[in-house]
């Protein structure tokens, strides 16, 4: 074989060399390649308020609980920093008139990893996976139980007073309160007619600042009179800090699924 086509060959094998390494993620180091987990779900602020009063139809707000127990359940998963969950009862009083959970911190689970240049350090590294991942599930499904008591509790609440007043005010006043020491996610949920008529509590001071606000099951009957409410309400609620402020009525609001 002539120099040059030696020369030619060196290059190729060379150039099928680098291929390989970049491909399988080899290299000098015997470092062995992992498998990206899902993305961090940060720390998220929840206030949930339910209309029990006797203008409202109890039906949509059992359809909300069932439909926010469902989705705080769905979110108790692995790579999440956890959930503070806050319950207020709209009725003729509804300042601290509920009750409050919290959902931990999850860790990532281990990362099973992919075979690589070092037969006995990827070896090693499933032997530990192995033993990880049994313990890592057992503290997940141990999470994930402790918490659907707490959304069971919800999910099944029967709220019965049934007000003649309605104290929306108070339910934004505890929102303002629980949301006071979060920096991070803060969604306000409201499940009511937003037919106001108690205003004990009222202020032009509070903070729900960086909040999303998002009015569930909202009722109609009159809609240029809805829409006059939604604009008092929104005005209001955007005032107070709000990020974004939404209104779903009952068909929208099942098929928005409750989404946060």
């Amino acid at each position: 074989m002539s120099p040059k086509h030696k020369k030619h060959r060196r290059g190729t094998v060379l150039l099928y060399s680098v291929l390989f390494v970049l491909l399988c993620g080899c290299g000098g180091n015997n470092q062995v390649p992992t498998v990206l987990s899902a993305p961090f779900r940060p720390f998220l602020a929840l206030q949930v308020c339910l209309d029990d009063t006797a203008s409202y139809p109890p039906e949509y707000t059992q359809a909300a609980q069932k439909a926010i127990a469902e989705r705080i359940d769905a979110l108790t998963q692995p790579n999440t920093g956890g959930m503070d969950v806050f319950v207020t009862v709209i009725a003729a009083s509804s300042f601290q008139n509920g009750f409050a959970f919290h959902v931990p911190a999850i860790s990532a689970l281990p990362v099973k990893l992919v075979p690589g240049s070092d037969p006995y350090g990827y070896a090693k590294a499933m032997s530990a996976y192995k033993k990880a991942l049994p313990a890592a599930l057992n503290q997940l499904h141990a999470i994930q139980a402790q918490v659907k008591v707490h959304t069971d509790m919800l999910r099944n609440l029967r709220l019965s007073v049934r007000a003649g007043g309605t104290d929306i005010p108070g339910c934004l006043d505890d929102a303002a309160q629980h949301f006071s020491h979060v920096a991070g996610n803060k969604v306000l949920l409201i499940v009511s007619d937003l037919q106001s008529n108690v205003n004990t509590q009222f202020t032009n001071n509070l903070s729900i600042y960086g909040a999303m606000v998002r009015v569930y099951w909202r009722v109609c009957e009159v809609e240029s009179a809805c829409q006059q409410n939604d604009n008092y309400w929104r005005k209001l609620l955007l005032h107070f800090g709000a990020s974004s402020v939404g209104f779903y009525d009952p068909a929208e609001s099942q098929a928005e699924n409750i989404n946060f």
